[in-house]
């Protein structure tokens, strides 16, 4: 009769694509969060510090960012935050998968890195569109879960891609480890950039206004 955590939030459609659109960011923004580190040390060869400077954009432009997204969300609505917001962010993504080679250049890795965070950023944001289309009484419960669902999504999606790419790296049939790792970023790419397509899917089902 009084749940712990009512589920019943996920029968409000708004709510329930906010939420898939969220996890899926967290997913994939902390999953290659961890594999842009061994791309840039295993395949590139370069140093900690020097991959720190190249993440270190992203960082910035995420912080950034991130207050400017309420405005034109209250204003509106989740649909023009969140569906722009998932095409840069697979549209980096589809850069990257095309682009990562053995001698790629750390201003084309910074730079894509930086759009994928600023998306996943406006992705984030984007939870006040489905907690809005929820009664009163489910608020607290909305809240909860999108909380709930994004720290389990990132660590999810740091296993898995570390998963993918470990699975690539050992169906390749490269010659050198350095090149071994490279088809297995790749896998992870490719699989990262599928993700990312489920994502503009469901950012489509969303309405300018939080009307479920």
């Amino acid at each position: 009769a009084t749940p712990l955590l009512n589920l019943r939030a996920l029968q409000y459609a708004q709510f329930r694509y906010s939420v898939m659109i969220l996890a899926i960011a967290s997913f994939l923004f902390l999953g290659l969060e961890l594999i842009m580190p061994m791309y840039t040390q295993q395949v590139l060869l370069i140093t900690g510090t020097a991959t720190a400077m190249i993440l270190m954009p992203a960082s910035i432009a995420q912080a950034v960012a991130a207050p400017l997204f309420g405005r034109p969300l209250d204003k509106k609505g989740g649909r023009f935050v969140m569906l722009p917001a998932a095409c840069v962010m697979v549209g980096a993504l589809a850069i990257l998968w095309a682009f990562l080679r053995i001698d790629t250049q750390t201003v084309v890795l910074s730079a894509m890195f930086t759009l994928m965070a600023v998306s996943a950023s406006a992705e984030i944001t984007g939870g006040t569109h489905g907690l809005n289309a929820l009664p009163k009484h489910l608020n607290a419960h909305g809240a909860t879960i999108i909380i709930s669902l994004n720290l389990s999504a990132g660590a999810v999606g740091a296993a898995f891609f570390v998963g993918i790419t470990n699975i690539g790296e050992k169906l390749s049939s490269a010659a050198t480890p350095q090149q071994a790792m490279l088809d297995g970023i790749h896998w992870a790419m490719g699989s990262a950039l599928l993700l990312g397509g489920l994502m503009v899917f469901f950012a489509t089902k969303l309405y300018a206004n939080s009307a479920a």
